[in-house]
This record gives C-alpha cells, structure tokens and sequence, in this order.
C-alpha cells in the first residue's frame, strides 16, 4: 500500500507540473517563472498552515490547563487551597469573582451552622412515610440540632433514619394528623399539645419544606403549663376555701361548723378522709366530726391520748403541720387508718393555744400536692376561729338562758307568796 501511494502521489504531483507548464505555454509564460511562483505559493502556503499548527497546539495548552484548574476547583472543599499558577490571564477574573462567592457562601454557611447549633428552639427535619394509598401514617427523622435533643432527650445518633413510630411506639395521633395536614396542604401549623410518651408539653411550629418533607420548630413549655395548672387550682382551690367559709359561718354549732370543715377537705380538697377533734385540758384530743361518717364509724368519739409517737400529739405541742407516711411505729399510735398512705394533721390555734386539730388521710394513688396542702392549711386557719367563735356563742347562749332562768325564778319567788306556785316555777327552770 505504501509504495502505491508514493506512486499515486508522484503521478499526481507530476500531473500537476504537466498542467502547469501547459497553463504557462498557454499564458506565454516561461517554465521557471511558473516554478517558481508556484514554489513561493507552496511556501507561503506551508507557512499558514505551520502558523495555525503552532496557534492550535497554544490554544489546546492553555485550554487543557484551564480544564485542569477547573477540575481542581471542582473538587476541591478550600478553594484558599487552590494556587493560580499557570492559570491563563484572562481566567484571573473569573477566579478572583469565583473565590468572592464561595467565600461569602461558607461565611453563610457558618452563620447558619452556628444558628442552627445555638438556637434555643427544638428543629427537626422529617420525611413523610406513605401508605399505599399515598396517605402519610408515619415519618423519618433526617436532621435534628442540639436544642431537639436537649428538649426531647433523644440523642440524634439513635434516630436519625428511623421513624417516629419506631422511636417513639407510644406517640399520639394528633401530631401524625396534624403533621400530615401539613404534607398535604403546605400550609403551616402552630400548636401546643403534650407529648405524653415523652412526659413534657410542646408549642409547635410546622411548615413543609418541599414535597414529601416538612420540619417543625419547638419549645418545650412545660414548666409553663404545668405554672398554669399550678395557679388553676390554686384558685380553684382558693374558690373552695372562700365558699366553705362562708358555709362554716353559716353553721352555729361547733360540731356543724366542724363537720363543714371535714365536707370541704373530702369533696373539694381531694382528701379521702378527714376528722376535726377537740383538745382537752389535759392534751387529748376527741373526734368530734369526721367526713365521710359512714365510713368509719368507730372512729367518731375517739380520744386520741397524749403520745408521743401521735402525730396529732406532735402537731399540737410544735403548732406547725405534721405529714407523716404509714409507719408501724406511726401504726401503733391508733391515728393511722389501715388503707390510708399517710396523715395530715394540722393544729387549729388560736392566739398560738391549738383548741382543735384537723387530721386530712390522703387517695392511696392521689397524694396531696402542695396547692391543697396550702388550702387545707388556710381551712384550718379559718375554722379555728370560726369554731372559737362558735364555742363563744354556744357559752354565752347558755349563760343567756341561765339568766333567763334565774330572773324568771327571781320574779316567782318576788311575785308569789305560795310556796307551791315558787317550787312549780323553780323546776321548770332547772
């Protein structure tokens, strides 16, 4: 094949010649000026093409070393790393416009890791698990920041990738539906609810961030709610002590007016029983009326001696309230009941002398917060004086009726001179 193409292109270059020559016998030209004219057309020619050989192999240089710092850059995560050397002069501005913005972008970047690591608001990024209907019934946790664990006590490690159900088996249906509300319409959600798997109450912000994702903003609020239940029954309970007051006062007898104060402290106070006994003289106390009756009826009358393992005892001598668990030292002292985990008592003074005590048993599965405590302590206060009070009107009443009796006598003995119409009136008033 070689020699037949050394041959073709001799033949060819010999036809040429032939055809030049011809073309210049024909034009009247001699055979070297056609020569030589056509030597210096080959050679200008040659020097073109060599011209555009050497400005190709120049630009496929330059051009293969700007695809090699384009590839740097590329994969490079510093572009501070990346060097300019070698780089083409007229790529310098379009690195110097390229290092600004991805300076600015991790400048953005970093603010934004350091908000979303700092924030004090609980976020998660979620994913929406579908049915095969294209419902949503679960989601998965796919970006979670310090706050959320702080606030959930779910650690990112163990969570990440798994769904909610999953995690948490126990989680409410009304943050799958509102959750899904959200995947379905766009529109954002804002809420608060308890998480009661979790123990603590939430205000929610969701928002769906792209189809089939959706993250939420939270903060844990439980301590506010809980301040809120708190004052709720604070005043609930300050309503009862204000109703049960005016009850009480409306009552004339000590013994009425007690058994109002054992009423309140089972039916509004949440106590499971409760007793109002009477010191004596001598330091025992006696059971004067007690809430419910028919509960315990042997322990209506009881006199509590003085003892030192009483607790009513040590309520009376310290003045202050004593709450005292089941114990079989506290057992023995005969104020415990046998189905009660614990008593209350508190003294009823008046001028610092305890004339009464209130003894309150707790539910077995309800104890006494603090609130009701607080309230039955209130109650005692105010029944102490309602019940002086009262006993100060039951003694004057007598002693009202005792001069009544003896002026009646004395007009008797003073208006007849019978000894039988004076003994007749003398009887009937004693």
């Amino acid at each position: 094949m070689r020699p037949f193409a050394m041959n073709q292109w001799s033949f060819s270059y010999l036809a040429r010649m032939a055809s030049t020559v011809a073309l210049a016998t024909v034009a009247g030209c001699s055979d070297d000026l056609v020569l030589l004219r056509s030597t210096i057309a080959l050679g200008v020619l040659l020097a073109l093409l060599a011209a555009l050989g050497l400005a190709h192999l120049l630009f496929r240089r330059r051009w293969n070393k700007f695809v090699f710092f384009a590839r740097r850059v590329a994969e490079s995560e510093d572009l501070s790393l990346v060097t300019t050397k070698d780089v083409p002069t007229e790529f310098l501005m379009l690195w110097g416009t390229l290092r600004r913005l991805h300076a600015e972008a991790n400048q953005e970047r970093s603010r934004f890791e350091s908000l979303f690591r700092n924030m004090p608001a609980g976020y998660a990024l979620h994913q929406a698990v579908l049915d095969n209907t294209g419902r949503m019934y679960d989601y998965r946790f796919l970006l979670v920041n310090p706050a959320f664990e702080a606030q959930t006590g779910l650690s990112a490690s163990n969570i990440i990738g798994r769904t909610v159900r999953d995690v948490i088996p126990g989680i409410e249906e009304f943050f799958i539906e509102r959750y899904r509300a959200v995947v379905e319409t766009g529109e954002v959600a804002q809420f608060e609810h308890r998480a009661e798997a979790l123990g603590r109450a939430y205000r929610v912000i969701a928002y769906r961030t792209r189809p089939g994702e959706f993250a939420t903003i939270f903060a844990d609020i439980t301590e506010e709610v809980l301040a809120k239940e708190r004052t709720e029954q604070a005043m609930e309970a300050l309503r009862v002590t204000l109703e049960a007051t005016r009850a009480v006062q409306e009552k004339l007898e000590p013994e009425a007016r007690a058994q109002e104060i054992t009423r309140v402290c089972v039916e509004g106070l949440g106590a499971k029983y409760a007793w109002v006994g009477e010191v004596s003289d001598d330091g025992a106390v006696v059971n004067i009326a007690q809430c419910p009756e028919e509960a315990y009826p042997a322990f209506k009358g009881t006199r509590f001696s003085h003892t030192l393992t009483c607790p009513v005892t040590r309520a009376i001598a310290s003045g202050k309230m004593v709450v005292e668990p089941v114990t079989e030292e506290a057992s023995s002292s005969g104020c415990h009941l046998p189905d009660a985990p614990g008593l209350c008592v508190f003294p009823m003074a008046v001028e610092d002398r305890p004339h009464w005590v209130l003894c309150v048993y707790p539910h077995a599965d309800r104890p006494l917060d603090d609130v009701q405590l607080s309230a039955i302590e209130s109650l005692a206060h105010i029944g102490a004086v309602a019940l002086v009070n009262a006993r100060l009107y039951q003694d004057a009443k007598r002693r009202l009726e005792l001069v009544t009796s003896l002026r009646t006598i004395d007009l008797a003995i003073t208006g007849s001179l019978d000894p039988r119409v004076t003994l007749s009136v003398l009887l009937d008033q004693v």
